[in-house]
């Protein structure tokens, strides 16, 4: 056996110990470490026990890779390489089937989402400003339309995700917090309105949550949560998770 083909021999027959170590110590330490009502915490506790395990067996398996006689590495390396390879593929599935379940959850939970609608608006150019103006709305699925600022002049929209969406409804949970406090928090603020915005949640009971506000920079000072709405359009159309159309 060459010095190549025992270093990468040797480089298998640790991963694939490390990966019996990793199941053999989750397996014991949820069976024995693991006390009883520990909830959320007890996987996560069985899983420290299983990087234990890995980390023992692959200094073990290392320690066997240098030291083993050529024959014996390889009678010894074969069968634990099938081993982690099986565990490898069973890991594989086991992770695909949760990301798939997770995605089926998350999908469900966006089409439960509140229907909502949204406009935001600029009234007045500023720099740095992503948009003019903005419609967003929600039904089991949504899109948005805006209208480009700083004299670009071009209408874009795309589709909403659910996590854009979640976002997007969060900031305006937000902005309807500060309504709640105080029913008119711009009426007093002085100076000319830098934003405008309305809003419309389908509430599962009703009254609706209704909203529209005139914010000026004294009141977007007093009430920073009224931009949030803002904040969370300007990052949807600039890093969107869908393709966007402009013209």
């Amino acid at each position: 056996m060459t010095r190549r083909m025992r270093i990468l021999l040797g480089a298998v027959f640790v991963i694939a110990f490390m990966l019996i170590g990793l199941v053999l110590g989750t397996m014991i330490g949820g069976r024995y470490f693991v006390a009883p009502g520990s909830g959320l915490a007890g996987p996560a506790i069985a899983l420290g026990y299983g990087v234990l395990g890995a980390a023992g067996l692959g200094i073990a398996a290392l320690g066997l890779a240098i030291y083993l006689p050529p024959r014996w590495l390889l009678a010894t390396a074969l069968p634990a390489i099938v081993a982690g390879m099986a565990i490898a593929v069973l890991i594989g599935r086991a992770m695909t089937k949760s990301n798939a379940e997770r995605d089926a959850h998350l999908e469900q939970a966006y089409a439960n989402l509140n229907r909502f609608t949204v406009v935001l608006a600029h009234p007045a150019p500023g720099a740095g400003r992503a948009f003019a103006r903005m419609e967003a709305q929600w039904d089991r699925g949504g899109v948005y339309t805006a209208l480009l600022g700083e004299g670009d002049g071009r209408r874009c929209s795309a589709a909403l995700s659910g996590r854009e969406a979640v976002a997007l409804l969060g900031a305006l949970r937000g902005a309807e917090g500060v309504l709640y406090r105080d029913p008119a928090p711009c009426a007093d603020a002085p100076g000319a309105a830098e934003g405008e915005i309305e809003w419309t949640i389908r509430e599962v009971k009703a009254p609706d949550s209704l909203g529209k506000i005139a914010i000026t920079a004294a009141c977007a000072s007093k009430y920073p949560q009224l931009l949030e709405p803002f904040k969370a359009a300007a990052e949807i159309l600039e890093d969107g998770d869908n393709p966007t159309t402009c013209n």
